[in-house]
């Protein structure tokens, strides 16, 4: 091992040592000599941050990539955070203002495209953004993605057609890819292996807090001034963020001209991740409701992304000289099991921020405050279990990922299954406590899982890997809801029309007091219809804590530092 030491002359007053590991063949003393002169090389300070040092491992790989003072660390880290309540929100805050969208614009076939149009293109551009980072720097690749968010944001806002608002939202998407994986990314740099749980545990709480703000947030604005401003509130938080990365975040980029780093980006490999990824994603929200399954245009899309996805694959293992994903990340169990437990972890939380408040409201007949009221449990066990299992990785290195894992899944498979038994009989105090052990089980796996695979790969990689888990946290909220949606739909419409052909389902979904007015003789059955709608999904969410589970028993035992001090 050996490691590279520069400065940054461009920090306010203090001077922020940047680390870089690499394996033997990393010759450090020649890329000091390209960026410093004889003099400069003397006058580099030592490394002395008491806050940073590991006390049971001299290892580098121990080492934040910047160091910096506890106060500015702190400083930046809260701005940080703003990043994660940004993400989530934006993730979430849709939902309950469709109705109002719909309202101005019409359109039904289309309005959902405007919840999701940005979860396709940040899933498409997710992965490439780690490579970036590492080819163009940190600073320059967050600020562009943040630009990009607030561009869609503002168009968002200011949607004069329904068309236009699904664009702008799908411009959005792109710069929310960034971000949401470039702020893990930045903790890494910034905080050291030691004390990352500590700082991720915090952010994971943060997240679960923005996921379930979202959704009431979106109903206020839409109920009280406008749903535009449920994209405009994105103006002022990026902009805070942005001055919190200008200010405080001091990582030189990598040398060499902005030719020379156009040179070294995969293009290949973006565009045939970006078209595989779409082309596979569309078919499952538009297959079994705008078109069947066996559609020529299901059928083509399919193909296109099975093709696009090999294609990849073939261009990443044999002629990128710098991969966008590196082949040799999916050749170590642990990080398939990390990308496999955060991808079934998005498919159980959407279930729970999606589907079981739309349960409370069409079985309890729930408003749609009170619903977020119940809720709420989920979000306390999530924010609870987030900050201790932080502590309890930083308190432990290395010895208790795979437990918090398999405990985590554990607990989202019993609170899975325990929702999976919720019918029109069910109290709230059951209901709130079911949610609690699910949330308690999320909250343990969110940043534990991220953090495992940060910890099994080397700095350079560290990146790579990141963006991967936001990937597959992507894709897994995304075929989630697509599965939900498929199933719900397809059950309660089928058997409605069977048992009630003169009724329109729609009058149902679309007006939750249609279905409290029904005459008793026909609430009953058509109510029995939506549980049963709903348990479908539930189990699936069921099933996704199970194969959470099941991926967490994969990780090895102890993981330090991508090394090899790890026992099967």
């Amino acid at each position: 091992m050996s490691t590279t030491i520069s400065n940054d002359d461009n920090s306010n007053n203090e001077k922020d040592i940047v680390i870089r590991a690499g394996d033997d063949s990393y010759d450090s003393d020649n890329y000091c000599s390209s960026i410093l002169s004889e003099n400069e090389k003397d006058k580099i300070p030592q490394i002395n941050n008491d806050y940073n040092k590991n006390d049971d491992d001299d290892n580098d790989d121990e080492l934040p990539r910047v160091q910096m003072s506890k106060i500015k660390l702190d400083t930046l880290f809260f701005g940080l955070l703003f990043g994660v309540l940004l993400s989530a929100l934006n993730m979430t805050i849709v939902a309950t203002a469709l109705p109002a969208i719909f309202n101005q614009f019409g359109s039904l076939e289309k309005i959902v495209w405007v919840a999701i149009a940005d979860l396709f293109t940040a899933t498409a551009f997710q992965p490439t953004y780690g490579k970036f980072a590492d080819i163009f720097g940190r600073k320059i690749t967050v600020l562009s993605s943040i630009l990009i968010f607030e561009t869609g944001s503002i168009l968002s806002g200011a949607a004069s057609s329904i068309n236009m608002l699904i664009v702008s939202r799908a411009i959005t998407g792109i710069g929310a890819g960034g971000f949401i994986g470039l702020t893990n990314i930045i903790i890494a740099d910034i905080v050291s292996l030691k004390n990352r749980g500590k700082y991720m545990g915090l952010a994971g709480g943060v997240y679960a807090i923005g996921s379930i703000l979202g959704p009431l947030l979106g109903g206020l604005f839409s109920d009280h001034l406008t749903w535009r401003w449920i994209f405009y509130i994105n103006i002022p938080l990026g902009a805070l963020i942005t001055i919190f990365i200008i200010l405080l975040l001091n990582i030189p980029s990598p040398p060499g001209s902005l030719e020379e780093k156009l040179k070294r980006v995969d293009w290949l490999g973006t565009l045939l991740i970006a078209i595989s990824t779409i082309s596979f994603l569309l078919p499952l929200q538009y297959g079994g409701i705008e078109h069947s399954w066996n559609s020529p245009l299901v059928i083509t899309l399919l193909i296109l992304g099975v093709l696009g996805f090999v294609a990849f694959v073939y261009v990443e293992t044999f002629i990128s000289i710098e991969p966008i994903v590196p082949v040799k990340l999916f050749k170590d169990r642990t990080i398939v099991a990390c990308f496999a437990l955060n991808f079934f972890y998005s498919v159980g939380l959407y279930e729970n921020i999606f589907y079981v408040p739309l349960f409370f409201q069409m079985v309890d007949g729930d408003s749609a405050t009170k619903s977020g009221t119940k809720l709420f449990s989920y979000v306390l066990g999530a924010v609870v279990s987030a900050i201790i299992t932080g502590q309890i990785i930083s308190r432990t290195p290395g010895h208790s990922y795979k437990i918090i894992c398999v405990m985590g899944g554990a607990l989202m498979t019993i609170g899975g299954g325990l929702t999976f038994g919720f019918n029109e009989d069910t109290n709230s105090r059951d209901q709130v406590g079911y949610l609690l052990i699910s949330g308690l089980g999320a909250g343990s796996v969110f940043q534990t899982g991220l953090l495992a695979a940060q910890a099994m790969v080397k700095l350079e990689d560290i990146a790579t890997v990141t963006s991967l888990i936001t990937f597959f946290r992507s894709l897994g909220s995304l075929i989630g809801l697509s599965i939900f949606s498929s199933i719900f739909n397809n059950f309660l419409i089928k058997n409605t029309r069977e048992k009630f052909p003169s009724f329109k389902i729609d009058q149902f979904t679309g007006d939750f007091s249609t279905l409290k007015a029904l005459p008793k003789v026909l609430k009953s059955p058509i109510l029995s219809i939506f549980v049963k709608s709903f348990r479908n999904v539930f189990l699936v969410g069921f099933i996704a804590g199970g194969l959470l589970l099941f991926s967490s028993l994969f990780m090895k035992n102890y993981i330090r530092n991508g090394r090899e001090k790890i026992r099967k």
